[in-house]
């Protein structure tokens, strides 16, 4: 996200369930991880792991995790909360890791927030080993209202499609998760968040009259 001020950073996402600053929560992650039929002690890194909710579920569920984070202040709270945790502060459109380097990466709200996604997908190809798969959850536009200015973070669930495989994955499954979406929403409202507050931190995603959904996305690195 640009700007100086990391949104998740506020006390208005500290209050939600479980650290998970995200739609779906911790049930989401296992689901995708059950998707993907990884079993520990697979290798997986967490993209924007915040305080660190999934990644230490991840941990003591037998996989060796690293989480990584823009944010030092949540990875402070992620230290403190996960001592047992591999946690680095890093950008996901620069990993530091060498190639071959993990056997899954999972992404939650993470693409929509980049400027370049690509950069990212690119960066993640690059870190998987062979067969490796890639764990997505994110906003989609659903439909976009007569008139609504374009905006190049948020892409239907086809153009997603069509971006993860341009960085070189088959697509081994795909759900629609919107109905998590709204309950998150609903749970930001009742710990204190203001919808203002909400649509404001989420940038141009969600300013301009588009119907927003929400959707995860399995996909294979190609050999």
């Amino acid at each position: 996200m640009s700007g100086s001020l990391n949104p998740y950073e506020k006390e208005e996402w500290a209050g939600l369930p479980e650290g998970v600053m995200r739609p779906g929560g911790l049930a989401l992650t296992e689901k995708l991880v059950r998707m993907a039929q990884l079993r520990p002690p697979s290798e997986i890194l967490v993209l924007g792991c915040g305080t660190g909710g999934a990644a230490g579920m991840l941990q003591r569920q037998g996989y060796r995790v690293t989480g990584l984070d823009r944010s030092e202040s949540l990875l402070a709270c992620a230290r403190e909360t996960c001592p047992e945790l591999t946690l680095l502060r890093g950008d996901a459109a620069d990993l530091t890791f060498p190639d071959l380097s993990f056997d899954g990466i999972l992404a939650e709200c993470v693409l929509s927030c980049m400027e370049n996604p690509g950069a990212a997908l690119s960066e993640c190809g690059r870190v998987l080993r062979p067969g490796g798969v890639l764990m997505l959850s994110d906003l989609y536009l659903r439909a976009a209202a007569a008139g609504a200015a374009e905006t190049e973070s948020l892409r239907s669930l086809a153009q997603w499609e069509t971006l993860v495989a341009e960085y070189g994955f088959s697509r081994v499954a795909a759900t629609d998760e919107t109905a998590a979406l709204t309950e998150f929403v609903l749970q930001f409202l009742w710990n204190g968040g203001s919808l203002e507050s909400l649509c404001a931190d989420a940038g141009t995603r969600l300013r301009h009259g588009h119907k927003i959904g929400y959707f995860s996305i399995i996909a294979r690195k190609r050999d």
